[in-house]
């Protein structure tokens, strides 16, 4: 059940060499909840989900998580924080273990040592093939894996927001149903989750709120059966 914002996001405006690539958003996260930013590619989705999570400090206008303004704070600060970004491309550390890349979290995040033991448990359980590949070269995993490994590096930073950037991306239909399972799964669990993703059907099924992104300023926004009722938002944003 969703409770207070925990993420509330006022006026921000991001701009590459004088282009506005986002122009004065406004959008919050509800403790509790899943929420998706949606829209075509060039949006401006990524840029807002990275400015968010500190890859991106040149943003303007205010972040707050959990009432603490983070914008320009810089991303080891953030996961310490309890904010973990699976990002685009997943950017795990190809010439490390799948074993390596998971322990990473361990030092990077906000998890005592027994939690963390815990959480590997239950990340194995979720991802069985993390753990029969434990020992392999996480560069040498198969796109869906490597999605997987993320995940799981995510989650063993004790996470309060998980974001999610894309993760159906470049996936086949039966991983992006394993990926999306997971992140149902997570959710039901209790953690909150903001999920940027351009398979916007898909986004909108697992969803409770949506704010669809069009060059930069968020042109509409609702609940699932809101924006499916909406013919012109259908039309122009989710094909």
């Amino acid at each position: 059940m969703a409770h207070d914002d925990i993420l509330t996001v006022r006026d921000l405006s991001i701009a590459y060499g004088g282009i506005r690539a986002v122009k004065g958003i406004d959008f919050q996260v509800a403790e509790g909840s899943l929420v998706s930013i949606i829209g075509s590619n060039g949006a401006g989705k990524s840029t807002t989900l990275n400015t968010i999570a500190g890859l991106i400090t040149r943003g303007r206008g205010r972040v707050e998580f959990f009432g603490q303004s983070i914008l320009g704070k810089g991303a080891p600060r953030l996961v310490k924080l309890g904010l973990a970004l699976v990002p685009e491309g997943r950017m795990i550390a190809a010439p490390l273990t799948v074993r390596e890349n998971l322990h990473q979290s361990r030092a990077a995040g906000r998890l005592s040592r027994e939690e963390f033991a815990e959480t590997y448990e239950r990340v194995m359980e979720m991802f069985p093939v993390l753990g029969r590949r434990s020992s392999q070269l996480a560069g040498s995993l198969s796109g869906g894996e490597q999605q997987m490994l993320a995940l799981g590096r995510a989650l063993l930073t004790g996470p309060r927001l998980l974001m999610l950037d894309e993760p159906s991306m470049g996936l086949s239909p039966a991983m992006v149903d394993t990926v999306f399972e997971a992140i149902q799964r997570v959710h039901a669990d209790g953690l909150t989750v903001l999920l940027v993703e351009q398979n916007a059907a898909r986004a909108l099924e697992i969803c409770d709120v949506a704010f669809v992104l069009q060059r930069g300023e968020i042109a509409v926004s609702g609940t699932p059966e809101q924006l499916r009722d909406a013919d012109s938002v259908m039309e122009a944003f989710l094909g």
